[in-house]
């Protein structure tokens, strides 16, 4: 058993139990290769999704699963299998979305691009009729809110008392920009207690955006009200201080961007890193991405890609003029050409030593829950740069991305 944290260790321990005495029990088979594949032990969580698959060949999402897991320039035998299955018109074609977006990484693999990029349209199609089309409208809403809440604020002159005080760091960017990369390099850091994609602070301002008692509460004459920002701070400062371990907290919800004016109200020493990637490589990659239930509704469309990139670009730009030295941005093709210098730079903006472990982040066992599971327990690699000049199926949208 691999060394986890003890949660990991006793629902692994519980599940191969049930194992021994039920071998044929399909849902704890995918139970435990889900475990496995959380905690990185990739040669165990091969051994139970096989098996889940021979069990149970048609369960697509096993398939789809599978596919993250083997090397298609060395074994083309489940892409058979997947094809095969592809053209079974006894399967909804919905139920071969996670089918398609395995075909694409497997022709991936073998860079075949074009053939990659027809099955990562078919699924992206058939996954977008599914959500009626989904809009993007609460987060132009929220764009417009944050802007006008935030437009006269001048944090400069705000010095609030009762703050919670504990270090906090924020990881924020796109998906698929790098924030897992950087996360599991910071939590491989001793004095860090990683969180991953936290819903902390990102469920609390959701639900308060838009909440005509909150936002009133906010400001008192046209003020900010400093007792009210002060019991909002200790509030969420509490529910991160549960998790930390007496350890410095590390949040990477990647879409706390939105949030940057209400961190630096409540959290005014906390770290905010912002994770930079060529927007090209960037929107590529999503569109390669089946997302879990919570998901990245608009991921599925091209135009609702570039309208959200859009939308946080303009977030961005927005925070960066109101608060320009809080936000540390860094760029992901310069970690991936000189890991070493640039976790030096992040280690010292967040006030912290050396230590050699960050390096060697892909031995770190900690569970990773996000789309980029696989990728975080290798080395760095520099395959990821200009992936986008492979897809010339692509290359319209990536001149509509330019052109934005």
């Amino acid at each position: 058993m691999i060394k986890q944290n003890k949660n990991i260790d006793i629902n692994l321990s519980n599940l191969e139990k049930i194992y021994r005495e039920d071998p044929n029990n399909i849902p704890n088979i995918i139970n435990l290769a889900n475990i496995y594949i959380a905690s990185g032990n990739f040669i165990q969580a091969l051994k139970f999704t096989k098996l889940a698959s021979k069990n149970s060949p048609k369960n697509l999402g096993i398939d789809f699963t599978l596919s993250n897991l083997i090397d298609y320039n060395k074994d083309d035998n489940h892409q058979k299998m997947m094809l095969e299955k592809s053209e079974d018109n006894s399967i909804k074609e919905e139920d071969k979305i996670p089918l398609y977006f395995a075909l694409g990484k497997s022709f991936n693999d073998q860079k075949k691009y074009s053939k990659s990029f027809h099955f990562y349209s078919l699924g992206n199609k058939i996954k977008n009729s599914t959500l009626n089309n989904y809009s993007l409208e609460i987060e132009e809403i929220y764009e417009k809110k944050i802007k006008e809440i935030f437009s006269n604020i001048n944090f400069s002159q705000i010095n609030i008392k009762k703050l919670f005080n504990k270090k906090l760091i924020f990881i924020v960017g796109l998906p698929r920009s790098g924030t897992s990369l950087v996360h599991q390099i910071l939590a491989s850091h001793s004095k860090i207690k990683g969180l991953g994609e936290s819903e902390i602070l990102n469920g609390f301002f959701n639900n308060k955006i838009l909440d005509s008692k909150f936002l009133n509460r906010l400001t008192k004459n046209n003020l900010i009200n400093y007792e009210f920002i002060s019991e909002v701070s200790n509030y969420i400062g509490l529910n991160y201080e549960k998790n930390s371990n007496n350890k410095i907290i590390l949040d990477k919800s990647p879409f706390n961007f939105f949030w940057l004016g209400f961190i630096k109200l409540i959290f005014p020493n906390a770290k905010i890193l912002h994770i930079v990637r060529d927007q090209e490589d960037t929107c590529l990659s999503i569109y390669k991405s089946l997302f879990g239930k919570r998901g990245v509704l608009w991921s599925y469309d091209k135009k609702n890609i570039i309208k959200f990139v859009k939308i946080y670009n303009n977030i961005i730009k927005f925070w960066s003029e109101k608060i320009p030295n809080y936000i540390y941005d860094l760029k992901y093709e310069q970690l991936i050409q000189n890991q070493k210098k640039e976790t030096k730079k992040i280690l010292s903006f967040c006030d912290l030593e050396w230590e050699d472990g960050c390096l060697e982040f892909y031995k770190n066992t900690l569970p990773i829950k996000s789309a980029s599971l696989y990728q975080t327990r290798k080395p760095i690699y520099k395959s990821s740069i200009k992936q986008n000049l492979k897809y010339s199926n692509f290359i319209n949208f990536v001149k509509e991305i330019k052109n934005r």
